[in-house]
C-alpha cells in the first residue's frame, strides 16, 4: 500500500500543477513569478491530498460509505483551506465553489461506481461461463 500511496501522491501533485496551470491560463489573472509558483505549489499539494487520500478506498474493513465520506471530507477540507489561503475564490464565490466541488465529486463517484459494478458483473459472467470441475 505504501508504493500505491507514493505513486498517487506524485501523480496528484503533477495533476494538480497541470490543473493549476490551466486555471491560470484561462483565468488570465496576472501573478508575478513568486505568486505563480505558490499558486502552482498549492494546486499540487491539493492534488497530493486528494489523490493520496484515495488510498482509504483500500481499507476494506471501513466499507464504501465510510471511505467515501472520509475521502470527501478530507479533500473538501483541503479544497476550502487552499481556496481561502491562496485566494482562489472570494466571498460568496467560495460557497458556490464548494457546491460545485460537491456536485463534481458526486458525479465522479457515481460514474466510478457504475464502472466498477459493470466490471464486476462482467467478471462474474465470465466466471459462470467457465467449465466446472466435477471432481
Amino acid at each position: 500500500m505504501r508504493n500505491i500511496l507514493i505513486t498517487r501522491i506524485l501523480a496528484g501533485f503533477a495533476l494538480g500543477i497541470i490543473i493549476g496551470l490551466l486555471f491560470w491560463i484561462f483565468n488570465k489573472r496576472s501573478f508575478n513569478d513568486t505568486e505563480l509558483l505558490f499558486q502552482l505549489l498549492a494546486s499540487g499539494m491539493f492534488g497530493m491530498i486528494s489523490m493520496g487520500g484515495s488510498v482509504v478506498y483500500r481499507i476494506e474493513s471501513w466499507g464504501l460509505r465510510k471511505t467515501t465520506l472520509f475521502h470527501y471530507l478530507v479533500s473538501l477540507a483541503a479544497f476550502i483551506l487552499f481556496s481561502m489561503v491562496m485566494g482562489w475564490f472570494e466571498g460568496s464565490a467560495l460557497f458556490v465553489a464548494v457546491i460545485a466541488y460537491t456536485v463534481v465529486y458526486a458525479l465522479i463517484w457515481v460514474t466510478m461506481s457504475l464502472y466498477w459494478k459493470r466490471t464486476v458483473n462482467e467478471l462474474n459472467h465470465e466466471l459462470k461461463s467457465l467449465p466446472r470441475d466435477k471432481g
